[in-house]
């Protein structure tokens, strides 16, 4: 039994050691990032920063964020986001048959707003089933 415990104890540990790795480039977790913020809630402008990249979706054309048009009848969007610090944001995108990452700049603005530009995006290259 001891046994059994003493490798779940480190499994945990292992888990929890993998978890504040994969978290490391966050701003919620990156101390510095936070401190550029001060006084302000870094959580808030963190959701404000994925909610403003969301809404863009909702054109037609896709996402203007993302750098690429329509491909093969459908628009991209953006379908997941991490924001790594006080600066910058990764993003996944897809029009349901290619992806691609994308990495913005995003600035929070005196009027509430969030304004970005892209840095770079890549476009995977397409294999058809």
């Amino acid at each position: 039994m001891e046994t059994k415990v003493k490798t779940a104890k480190d499994s945990l540990k292992a888990e929890k050691e993998k978890i504040a790795n994969d978290n490391y480039f966050s701003l919620e977790n990156n101390y510095n990032a936070k401190m550029y913020y001060e006084g302000q809630d870094a959580a808030a402008i963190a959701i404000k920063v994925r909610d403003e990249m969301y809404k863009q979706n909702i054109n037609p054309a896709g996402n203007p964020l993302i750098g690429y048009p329509a491909m093969d009848g459908r628009p991209f969007t953006i379908a997941k986001i991490k924001v790594l610090n006080h600066r910058w944001v990764i993003a996944d995108f897809s029009n349901g048959l290619r992806w691609g990452e994308v990495i913005l700049k995003y600035f929070p603005e005196e009027d509430g707003s969030v304004s970005f530009e892209r840095i770079d995006s890549v476009l995977y290259e397409f294999k058809p089933y």
